[in-house]
């Protein structure tokens, strides 16, 4: 009789234990997704260049009086790359820079702003590539601009009674001088990337180029026509360096 309770006693508790300990497992969700970098980049940098064109301008300038507009000119680059295939790339980069200067002769005072506009689609391929380094060439086409505007203001007497007259104070703008032609384009790039993170990334690039048009263009005047005008051809020789923050995409 004993033998037979200590049975049913055994046989009772494997019964209930799974019951008593069992529960419904529920799958948590990883929520640390692994992010990769996308194709797409944006561009942010600036650059360097030395302007070799524009000669014929620039001895206007001088004969002017103007004798700060440098060679050397510092521009802010703002655009965007894809990278495809086997070790391709191509951007879009667009450049802005601008200088001015004064001078004074007698009674009259001159002051000039000068902008520079570049516009530029380039084709790379990496021809070397190292832990986080690579090496490409870029070649493209540009399109290249530059306007000039010229203020000159005089001291005089103003009558009232007489604003025309001969000693009155003047002031006017000159017409506004603007040059625009497309160009080729040749470039370095050295990339150095650096390691994912998760909120975003950023590769530096330094580049090495040259850009050129491949005839001379006179400047074109506005408002009017003009008689002996410059006729200059776009090239400069630059080096940049910019930072490439690319988006991210969920792997």
């Amino acid at each position: 009789m004993k033998n037979n309770l200590l049975l049913f006693s055994l046989l009772a508790t494997l019964i209930w234990l799974p019951n008593a300990h069992s529960q419904v497992l529920t799958e948590i969700q990883d929520t640390n997704i692994e992010l990769r970098k996308s194709p797409y980049y944006v561009i942010l940098g600036g650059s360097i260049r030395a302007d070799f064109g524009y000669q014929q301008i620039r001895d206007f300038y001088e004969g002017q009086g103007f004798d700060d507009i440098f060679v050397l000119e510092d521009h802010g680059i703002i655009g965007g790359g894809l990278l495809f295939g086997d070790g391709f790339s191509v951007e879009l980069l667009g450049e802005l820079g601008t200088d001015s200067d004064e001078t004074r002769s007698g009674l009259s005072e001159l002051s000039l702003i000068k902008a520079n506009l570049g516009l530029h689609a380039l084709l790379g391929y990496n021809v070397w590539k190292a832990e986080r380094k690579s090496l490409f060439l870029q070649a493209g086409l540009s399109g290249l601009g530059s306007a000039v505007s010229i203020n000159e203001q005089r001291s005089g007497t103003f009558d009232f009674n007489d604003v025309n007259a001969a000693n009155a104070p003047l002031v006017r703008s000159w017409p506004t001088f603007t040059h625009w032609q497309g160009g080729l384009h040749f470039a370095l790039q050295f990339k150095f990337s650096y390691p994912r993170s998760v909120l975003g990334s950023s590769d530096l690039d330094i580049r090495l180029g040259y850009v050129t048009a491949q005839r001379s263009k006179e400047w074109s005047l506005d408002p009017g026509q003009g008689l002996n005008v410059p006729s200059d051809r776009a090239q400069y020789l630059y080096f940049s360096s910019t930072y490439h923050f690319f988006f991210r995409i969920r792997r």
